[in-house]
């Protein structure tokens, strides 16, 4: 019986979904965590793992932004002859991020250096880049070497923290992503939940997509998050009676009974959420 080859950091309990995601990488000759998601029926952090481990066996190439991964190998038994490829041995993050979870060093937050944030939705629209995305539900992070748009997918980030300081402007990258996405999709599509203390998102009240207004008390912001796991705990189980394992599979089989995806945004600051001292 063929054995993957030995991936330093590679548990036993991933062995199986390790050769079976070298089969789907080389099958559709591209990789991606949303792509091994679907096909292997399992979580995006767990996807992102078997990622991480695929480009330390040397299956994958480098993430270079929204360029496709190059895959390295044509089949499993030629993985398992060379026995892969001992990962780099770079300097550890102090921060302890994933580099899967970063936008690559060379992405630009604008065109020119003279802009501390350019990322607004005007520097956008007009792109032809903007208006034909590779990918679904796209987010535009900023710019690259040679001024093209860096996009990628709501669907493959899963989950994305904006963090800056009070004038970073960080509120231009949030319209930007809630504007692309409501010129994109109805509210068939799309739902969206919107948390801001900050009462910035309350312009967006009233547009078709929101499942509620604006919610602007912590009290509730709480209540949203516990709604969105019951929420996803009842589409899972949806899912399972009908043999489906994720959202696109059930909403392709279904037509016109799809679910909604469901976008959720939420603006806090730390301090408002610190434990007060007695």
């Amino acid at each position: 019986m063929l054995q993957p080859p030995t991936v330093p950091g590679l548990e036993g309990d991933l062995d199986e979904d390790f050769k079976k995601a070298v089969e789907v990488i080389v099958q559709y000759d591209r990789a991606s965590a949303s792509l091994l998601q679907r096909r292997l029926g399992i979580g995006y952090a767990r996807a992102c793992r078997i990622m991480d481990k695929l480009e330390a066996a040397g299956v994958v190439g480098p993430s270079e932004g929204s360029k496709p991964r190059e895959v390295l190998f044509r089949s499993y038994d030629e993985l398992v002859a060379k026995g892969g490829k001992p990962p780099k041995n770079e300097q550890e993050d102090v921060f302890g991020v994933p580099e899967n979870y970063k936008v690559p060093s060379g992405i630009k937050l604008s065109k020119t250096d003279n802009i501390p944030w350019g990322n607004q939705f005007s520097d956008a629209i007009e792109r032809q880049d903007f208006k034909d995305p590779q990918v679904d539900f796209p987010v535009h992070l900023g710019f690259d070497n040679e001024e093209k748009l860096y996009t990628e997918s709501l669907l493959d980030i899963g989950s994305l923290i904006i963090a800056g300081n009070t004038l970073s402007q960080k509120e231009n990258l949030a319209d930007t992503i809630l504007l692309t996405n409501l010129l994109r999709y109805s509210p068939q599509k799309l739902r969206i939940i919107l948390n801001d203390p900050t009462h910035y998102l309350d312009l967006y009240n009233g547009i078709p997509h929101l499942l509620s207004p604006v919610i602007n008390e912590h009290s509730k912001v709480i209540s949203a998050f516990k709604w969105s796991l019951a929420e996803m705990d009842r589409r899972l189980r949806q899912f399972a009676q009908a043999g489906i394992r994720d959202i696109a599979s059930y909403n392709e089989m279904s037509g016109a009974l799809g679910l909604p995806y469901i976008l959720l945004i939420t603006f806090f600051d730390f301090f408002d959420i610190e434990p007060k001292m007695p």
